[in-house]
């Protein structure tokens, strides 16, 4: 049996663990941005940006990058190793229009959109610097 106790209730689309497991990460309807939690609940931070809206996806990769999208917004963010600002990674001017979803695959060095108003699945080759 496990002992529970509710620490945060907040309304999600998305949340992730960070692979260190000290951060919780979330995005939502009524968050207007990435929100980044303590492990315990404590709120850290609300990280936005002008070009990000509707945050629906999220994905933490296995080196710890962290990506979101909206589907309000033809954008894909990455948040900064610092965790303190969001940095456009693909927009509109290559094809995206809706992305719901983001995945890395460090395995195939690519980025996986996946796209709601058009239903469709865009996919791109990742060079690491």
């Amino acid at each position: 049996m496990y002992d529970l106790k509710l620490l945060i209730a907040v309304t999600t689309s998305c949340c992730a663990i960070g692979r260190d497991g000290q951060n919780i990460y979330i995005t939502g309807p009524d968050c207007p941005g990435l929100r980044i939690l303590d492990i315990s609940g404590n709120r850290l931070t609300l990280i936005e940006h002008d070009d990000l809206f509707s945050l629906r996806g999220l994905h933490v990769a296995p080196d710890s990058q962290v990506f979101v999208c909206g589907t309000g917004s033809p954008t894909v963010m990455q948040l900064d190793r610092e965790q303190s600002r969001l940095v456009k990674v693909v927009d509109g001017e290559i094809g995206l229009s809706s992305p719901r979803c983001v995945v890395l695959s460090n395995r195939t060095s690519c980025l996986i959109i996946g796209q709601e108003a058009t239903h469709t699945i865009l996919v791109f080759r990742v060079y690491l610097k």
